[in-house]
């Protein structure tokens, strides 16, 4: 029985519905990131700052700026976990509403903001980006299973930085109650979910940039039942946290997936490099590590079988040489479960059993 469930899990998180790969298109451009922290129950939200965010997203096209409302408040209807990191994260800033281009705070919502963050977007747009993403989509809607494939690629050399790619759910409109505007209000674009367990993604290359230098990941998700495919977007945002802040460096945005098919041919990328050792585990998961290449840095994140992160962290510089890391997994109840790693250049997904 524990042979056919580890089967089933392995079929689910190394197989089921892969297609053929294909490269990954990332085009040479620098987008605005353009959040509005804002709260269903905030009455100025409503008025001036409504109609303005309105303008703009109806000004820049999705190759210019991407745009999102993050409800911070946890009084909000329309609250989330993501949206108050981020928020916590960017400059700090007392209520709402408030407009960042990027991490840093351009004001509220008053004309001169408006003048200034359409500013922003027309210099952005015009400068040579360090690094950009490019994302492909499939979805698998018996299952609600929604496969993300993204690659990050430089642009430029001999730039410094700790870069991370973020994959969020964005839900392009919501109908809820907005204060001074109506019970049932046409809300946009609103950050409802990061698709990692860390909100500000996986760490993909840390240190010196080389043009040219691209770096792929993708990642399994089950689409909650509140949310239809065709009213998403799949937002991706670049990172750097190198100095202590956390800083947008660029993003991208698709809501164009194509729907996948069932085979069991696509083979993990960094396998034979990995094994867990004696599976089924207790409390404690054993990593027998073999690597290819020395000093890189491993992601390594532990899903259950809905696709749901339970876990996760990173391991620095590991080695060549084999050797051994362990993870403790006694806060886990029993059941079937799915290591994933990732180096930035392949993923692999090791099911497991916790008694």
């Amino acid at each position: 029985m524990k042979r056919f469930a580890l089967c089933i899990a392995f079929c689910w998180a190394a197989g089921l519905f892969l297609q053929a790969q294909e490269q990954i298109s990332v085009s040479a451009t620098q987008k605005a990131l353009v959040t509005k922290r804002t709260a269903t129950w905030c009455t100025i939200c409503g008025g001036f700052a409504w109609d303005m965010m309105e303008r703009l997203e109806n000004e820049y096209d999705s190759t210019q700026a991407v745009f999102v409302k993050a409800h911070h408040s946890s009084g909000s209807l329309l609250h989330s976990e993501v949206a108050e990191a981020w928020i916590d994260a960017f400059e700090s800033a007392f209520s709402q509403p408030r407009f960042y281009v990027g991490e840093e705070v351009v004001g509220s919502g008053t004309p001169s903001v408006e003048t200034s963050i359409q500013d922003q977007i027309e210099v952005l747009n015009t400068t040579t980006p360090v690094v950009q993403a490019g994302l492909a989509l499939a979805y698998e809607p018996v299952s609600r299973s929604l496969r993300v494939r993204a690659a990050m690629e430089f642009f430029q050399s001999e730039a410094e930085g700790s870069y991370r790619l973020g994959l969020y759910l964005v839900e392009r409109s919501v109908r809820e109650e907005q204060a001074s505007r109506s019970s049932s209000a046409t809300h946009t674009n609103v950050l409802r979910e990061s698709l990692t367990a860390n909100p500000f993604g996986t760490l993909l290359h840390s240190g010196t940039t080389t043009a040219g230098e691209r770096f792929n990941t993708e990642l399994f998700y089950t689409l909650p039942e509140e949310y239809d495919m065709q009213n998403v977007m799949i937002l991706a945002v670049i990172w750097d946290d190198s100095d202590d802040q956390i800083q947008v460096v660029n993003t991208t945005g698709s809501s164009s997936y194509s729907l996948m098919q069932s085979t069991r041919t696509a083979q993990p990328a960094l396998a034979g490099q990995f094994r867990i050792l004696g599976n089924p585990v207790t409390s404690e998961l054993s990593l027998d590590i073999a690597l290819e290449q020395a000093n890189r840095n491993l992601e390594w994140s532990i899903m259950d079988v809905s696709g749901r992160n339970r876990m996760y962290g990173e391991w620095q510089s590991i080695g060549q040489a084999s050797h051994r890391q362990t993870i403790d997994v006694s806060d886990l109840e029993s059941g079937t479960f799915v290591l994933r790693l990732t180096d930035g250049r392949g993923v692999l997904h090791l099911p497991f059993l916790r008694q």
